[in-house]
């Protein structure tokens, strides 16, 4: 019996990994192709930030966004962006992908947001005890994905970390939640709700692991880019 099981979870993550290409697939290339939809991307704001720790500047400075926009979009940047507002560790981490042009480098962030959804999909399918196939057509099925997809968004990695989260919570794992939650700290406004319900939980190994683990997070980019980044 162990064997057949085996063996269908195999193939139901296999096919998850599939439908989850194929859907961000289908959303990118919507977006390579239909005018001004990469321009106006979130992902182009980040590309822009990781631009800016390439060369030294700060990522946070509005003149040095503006002019970072328009070089990427050779010119033609008419301002009024929300500029960078993601916190330092994610600018250095954006960093390598500004060594490519938009286009790829676009490309290259959704297939790294497929294969994190894949993930996702495994880890909310064993969260609620529930067939794999059918956590995967439900998810792939949402809106806000597709929406995820077509601006180069930082969702599926966030909802992935919380994922991870409550799946080690639940399973007596606090360091791996820690790690985690530092995870989210992409979008930092989700972080003092969930370190409230650690407090609250007694979990004080995963607010260390948290602690630990935003350390780490934050040393490059206070050598990289200076405390002033952090007050930013």
């Amino acid at each position: 019996m162990a064997a057949p099981r085996a063996r269908r979870l195999e193939l139901a993550l296999g096919a998850c990994a599939v439908l989850a290409l194929g859907v961000g697939a289908i959303d990118v290339a919507r977006s390579l192709v239909t005018e001004g939809a990469l321009e106006t991307s979130d992902f182009a704001i980040f590309r822009a930030g990781g631009a800016l720790v390439l060369r030294g500047a700060d990522p946070y400075d509005r003149a040095a966004q503006e002019e970072a926009m328009r070089e990427l979009l050779g010119g033609e940047h008419a301002g009024g962006h929300l500029g960078f507002l993601l916190p330092p560790h994610a600018a250095l981490l954006f960093a390598p992908l500004a060594r490519l042009p938009l286009a790829p480098a676009f490309a290259l962030f959704a297939l790294l947001s497929a294969v994190l959804l894949s993930r996702l999909v495994y880890v909310l399918a064993d969260l609620a005890r529930a067939d794999i196939g059918a956590v995967a057509l439900v998810v792939c099925a949402l809106g806000p994905l597709h929406a995820t997809f077509r601006l180069g968004q930082l969702a599926i990695v966030c909802t992935l970390a919380l994922a991870e989260l409550v799946r080690a919570l639940r399973d007596g794992r606090d360091v791996p939640a820690g790690i985690a939650l530092a995870v989210l700290t992409l979008k930092p406004q989700f972080v003092p709700v969930v370190a409230l319900f650690l407090v609250g939980g007694v979990r004080w190994r995963a607010l260390l692991a948290f602690a630990l683990a935003i350390v780490i997070l934050a040393a490059p980019s206070l050598i990289v880019l200076g405390p002033g980044a952090w007050r930013a």
